[in-house]
């Protein structure tokens, strides 16, 4: 764990507890197992920090920060997320291990200057959802874990903790406690594996739909490509834009 973190509610980061006293480390083991167990936190760790930091006039960014024992659990059920990213991320996904978005855009260009000097005609379609993470719904994201076998004990304990009560910190004030509807928790270490649920079956249904698709995705950035003879190139990527604008918005979000 870094030393320069924010600290969350309980104003714990988990590096500190390397010194607690003989024993210390076999109680939290203890607690850690309970929780797991019972699939609940602690009454008192449901409660989070939405952090806003300074980034333009127009907005500020937000960074949740978690408490200290969230953060522990999530370092040690990180090889175990991994290992399902690995096996059941979606083919067109790209924000996966040894990958890189830079890497991911100059593959799609490069794919289309080929078209270009093979003269084929093409169409290059860049999406981005407004405030991805805000308009994420736990109930799409816990369906589609569930459906694409995500470790069931991350799957819960992680909602559990996106659904928490959460208050926003600026400078030095702070605000009542707010519950949320919707949205995952940027700073969570599940967070973008979460978002990879929260499209899954949109992009899936699509993939399936119009066979072969050059469809992709880097968290909320979607990327698709058309290449082919004019008429076919112009048509599907009107119905494919169409679905996915169709597929996006009713489940809430914004493009």
């Amino acid at each position: 764990f870094s030393r320069r973190v924010g600290l969350g509610a309980d104003s714990q980061i988990p590096r500190w507890w390397r010194t607690l006293p003989a024993g210390a480390h076999q109680h939290l083991i203890i607690l850690i197992e309970a929780i797991e167990e019972e699939l609940v936190w602690p009454t008192p760790m449901a409660l989070n920090v939405v952090q806003l930091i300074h980034k333009a006039v127009e907005a500020d960014r937000p960074i949740t920060l978690t408490q200290g024992l969230y953060r522990l659990w999530s370092r040690i059920r990180r090889t175990e997320v991994a290992t399902w990213t690995k096996e059941h991320a979606g083919h067109w996904d790209r924000a996966v291990a040894g990958s890189a978005p830079l890497r991911a855009a100059l593959l799609r260009q490069a794919k289309l200057e080929l078209a270009t000097v093979q003269q084929f005609s093409w169409v290059g379609v860049l999406w981005d959802l407004t405030k991805f993470y805000d308009f994420v719904d736990l109930q799409v994201v816990a369906n589609a874990g569930l459906a694409q076998n995500y470790p069931i004990v991350s799957l819960a304990l992680g909602l559990q903790m996106a659904a928490a009560p959460r208050r926003v910190r600026a400078d030095q004030c702070i605000s009542d406690a707010m519950i949320p509807t919707r949205s995952l928790i940027a700073g969570c270490g599940q967070a973008v594996d979460f978002s990879r649920l929260a499209l899954f079956e949109v992009l899936d249904h699509l993939h399936a739909r119009y066979r072969p698709l050059e469809l992709s995705s880097w968290v909320d950035d979607l990327g698709h490509q058309e290449v082919g003879h004019t008429l076919s190139v112009a048509s599907r990527a009107i119905s494919v834009s169409t679905e996915l604008v169709t597929g996006l918005q009713a489940r809430g979000f914004k493009m």
